[in-house]
């Protein structure tokens, strides 16, 4: 189950810190024109982690890999004019950064330092209290051309925590994404990453009434690559998309009991997604996906680790009330079997919901609810029930000073093996933009997971900082 605990606890903060970034949301599309950078699970992490992480935009792939089953459609470019944002999803405005033009390209540097604290710097039961140093370089290239695109970006990120050289963390990534207008209709798209990541998952397995949290801390490289087709056609969009995800573990060896959960692997996957607006108001979505799992050999040694197969069925739809706000709703049904005869075959359906109330100009709050089976996940294979509720805020005092909050409460439930447990998350955060080059952002946060079993002590850690930011 840690494995598993783990994905759903990056899951889970995929939704919180996106749309745009904050970021863009995994589940969102392209909403612009790919001048986006592929970070995928690397832009999950950056919530996960803690704090002060500029977020990096999405491609669509990445909300396969997480439960999530709500897909965020991209109207036609004739309805974009109807089309009313959230606080979040406003970004800078008048205050983003310029960036510097370099003959056909747009570049766009960035540096940050922050001072962070946490409570539990290795995931225990105990707690272990650290202060570390966080510096961030982020370099992105994004081409300015009238057809076709291409976006390169370098992120490079330290982390020193004081009195605990062991916990140090010295993450990068490496991405280009890129399109290719093949008519005014079709276009093809391409991703490419390599990443290098330390994730504190804040999760433990239970086993016969005692927590295991020597794994919390797990370090992994990760490369990933996809090509697909976009098609659009009046007020109707298309995308069908081909991936492949290596997971290379680089620490697993380090605690024996955590070398039969975190396990190298590959996770392929195939995927389409319709999408049509019948109106700037009504819009409706369905998506297929089929992805397996191949751990080769050394793997299906437990559940967390079996090669699997299967796919998911979506079917939703998204109303916006002029003035007011958006609804979302989605049902979904999963099914996947495993090559282990002693796993039964996991089915089901889910169902989300998630409504964004625009209360003024300058508010925004939202709230989602969800019951959905947890399957295709990058850490590992074993298959959960997660029941969650969700509420957030966001308040700009000024165009350049925002504040915002959101509570997350999930029970989740294992559909192979393994305990019930909770995790409850409260997040604060604020962002001041001083100019379109210097910024700060600050941020506060408390995590909680527990068994359902009695007698087992929870994990929790109380996290938070201030970042400083320079940016061209």
């Amino acid at each position: 189950m840690g494995g598993q605990v783990a994905a759903c606890a990056l899951g889970e903060r995929v939704r919180t810190v996106h749309p745009g970034a904050p970021c863009r949301s995994a589940d969102a599309g392209s909403i612009s024109r790919r001048g986006s950078f592929t970070i995928s699970l690397r832009g999950v992490l950056a919530a996960s982690l803690g704090f002060g992480l500029a977020c990096f935009p999405q491609a669509d792939a990445y909300a396969d890999v997480t439960p999530s089953i709500l897909v965020t459609t991209q109207v036609p470019e004739h309805m974009l004019a109807y089309q009313e944002r959230t606080i979040a999803e406003q970004g800078d405005g008048d205050w983003s950064a310029l960036g510097i033009n370099a003959g056909a390209f747009k570049l766009s540097p960035r540096v940050s330092v922050g001072q962070n604290f946490t409570s539990n710097a290795f995931a225990t039961a105990e707690g272990t209290a650290a202060a570390f140093e966080r510096v961030e370089v982020d370099f992105r290239a994004q081409s300015q051309w009238s057809r076709h695109s291409l976006g390169l970006g370098v992120n490079r990120r330290w982390d020193f925590y004081v009195g605990h050289k062991d916990r140090n963390e010295d993450n990068w990534s490496l991405n280009a994404s890129g399109d290719v207008d093949v008519t005014s209709t079709v276009q093809i798209n391409v991703d490419a990453d390599l990443n290098r990541i330390v994730f504190n998952t804040l999760t433990s397995e239970f086993t016969n009434g005692e927590i295991l949290t020597s794994g919390a801390i797990i370090a992994l490289s990760y490369d990933h690559a996809s090509i697909g087709v976009t098609r659009k056609a009046g007020n109707s969009r298309l995308i069908v998309q081909a991936e492949r995800y290596h997971l290379n573990f680089l620490n697993a060896d380090r605690f024996p009991e955590t070398r039969a959960i975190y396990l190298d692997h590959d996770l392929y996957q195939i995927s389409a997604q319709g999408e049509y607006s019948f109106t700037p108001s009504f819009s409706v979505f369905s998506k297929l996906n089929y992805a397996t799992t191949d751990y080769g050999v050394g793997g299906n040694l437990n559940f967390n680790a079996q090669d699997s197969r299967g796919g998911r069925f979506i079917l939703g739809a998204r109303a916006n009330v002029s003035g007011l706000g958006r609804a979302t709703v989605a049902v979904a049904y999963s099914r996947r079997s495993y090559d282990s005869a002693n796993l039964p075959r996991i089915s089901g359906l889910s169902a989300q919901a998630r409504l964004d109330v625009n209360l003024s100009a300058l508010t925004s709050v939202n709230a989602e609810i969800g019951s959905r089976i947890s399957d295709v996940q990058l850490i590992s294979t074993s298959a959960s029930r997660d029941t969650y509720v969700q509420a957030g805020v966001d308040h700009a005092l000024l165009r350049n000073f925002k504040l915002g909050a959101d509570a997350r409460l999930v029970r989740q439930k294992p559909l192979l093996s393994g305990l019930p447990s909770t995790y409850s998350s409260l997040n604060l955060r604020g962002t001041y933009l001083a100019s379109r080059r210097f910024g700060v952002s600050g941020r506060v946060s408390y995590t909680n997971r527990s068994s359902s079993q009695s007698g087992i002590a929870g994990i929790s850690e109380l996290s938070g900082g201030i970042t400083l930011t320079y940016r061209i």
